[in-house]
């Protein structure tokens, strides 16, 4: 059998880990400074993010991750045949939609959460979930190649590439959340 190292839950996990800690660290503050979001329950914080929220984000992200990964592969298969630029359209337009949906959604259910407030509630609806999708809108492709091709690159795929190749896409979320940050 494989080792633990190299099985697929344990990357997907330890880049789920990685990715979610350093979003939750330094880019949570997007949401409580431009949006003006704010929790209300009293919790151990680092760096201004409650840490109830890595502990939610990692268990969270690791299903959208999951099922996003499920859903690209079952477009791919759909849209086999058809022209390659083609295929990178609709599969680039699912990304869209499926990450601005996820992070709509998610801002949908935690405006019930009693102890979750923000200023404009309109604004983080649309504003603020687009913030979140850009997340996913990075993530959901790089966390695709743990899983493309079956067993072939998982298998080839090691542990501390996984963990080096993780800041990557931190870079990556960065950049964008400042591009948005500064055209708003």
């Amino acid at each position: 059998g494989l080792s633990w190292k190299d099985r697929y839950w344990v990357k997907a996990s330890v880049w789920i880990f990685i990715f979610s800690y350093v979003g939750n660290y330094f880019w949570t503050h997007y949401f409580f400074t431009v949006l003006g979001a704010s929790y209300t329950f009293p919790s151990w914080k680092m760096n201004n993010a409650l840490h109830t929220t890595f502990l939610l984000t990692h268990v969270c992200f690791l299903f959208y991750h999951v099922t996003s990964n499920m859903k690209l592969h079952r477009l791919r298969h759909s849209i086999a045949n058809l022209p390659q630029k083609v295929q990178l359209f609709f599969e680039a337009a699912w990304i869209l939609a499926l990450a601005y949906f996820i992070a709509y959604l998610e801002t949908l259910a935690i405006a019930n959460f009693p102890y979750y407030q923000f200023v404009d509630q309109e604004s983080m609806y649309t504003v603020g979930s687009l913030f979140y999708a850009i997340y996913f809108i990075v993530s959901f492709p790089m966390f695709l190649r743990l899983d493309v091709l079956g067993n072939s690159v998982v298998l080839n795929t090691k542990l501390m590439d996984v963990i080096w190749n993780t800041p990557n896409l931190s870079i990556s979320e960065l950049v964008y959340l400042h591009l948005v940050h500064f055209e708003t």
